[in-house]
């Protein structure tokens, strides 16, 4: 049976093979979906490489959705979606917030090695493609099973 996720106007098809989780804006309900998640995509198939890749960008995702986006509130709500269709796994995020200027990204003002201002950096390293919505308070992250090369290049590339 197949349901209908409407975050933000758009629909996403989830099978049994897929869900929706609904967090309050605290980090510390990060792991919960990491763990749900995660444990799915083992269950699917994916190699340790894609895993961690995973883990990493929706960590950064979520982290971003709850701080950023929400602001720390905690009465506000993290809403994730995901499906493993086929030979991919598409998550998208949405906060409450107000969003963000989606042509800012990839900029770090003070440099690369500042605390703060790289997760999306990380997050479009990670994932195989990644779109935001126009408001810019949901992400979209598609993760191809199939362990490539490039994707391999990017896991280095990130980590020297």
């Amino acid at each position: 049976m197949r349901l209908k996720v409407f975050l933000k106007d758009k629909k996403m098809k989830i099978d049994r093979r897929g869900g929706v989780i609904k967090i309050f804006s605290r980090v510390d309900e990060v792991d919960k979906v990491i763990r749900e998640i995660g444990s799915g995509a083992k269950n699917e198939g994916y190699g340790v490489i894609k895993r961690r890749n995973l883990i990493s960008a929706l960590y950064e995702a979520l982290t971003n959705a709850i701080i950023h986006g929400n602001r720390g509130n905690g009465s506000l709500k993290v809403v994730v979606a995901y499906a493993f269709n086929d030979n991919e796994l598409e998550i998208r995020v949405a906060d409450q917030g107000d969003g963000f200027d989606i042509s800012s990204r990839g900029y770090f003002p003070g440099g690369i090695l500042r605390q703060a201002g790289k997760g999306i950096f990380f997050i479009e390293n990670f994932m195989d493609r990644v779109f935001f919505n126009e408001k810019g308070n949901e992400i979209t992250m598609i993760l191809k099973k199939v362990q490539n090369d490039i994707s391999q290049q990017r896991v280095m590339r990130v980590y020297q």
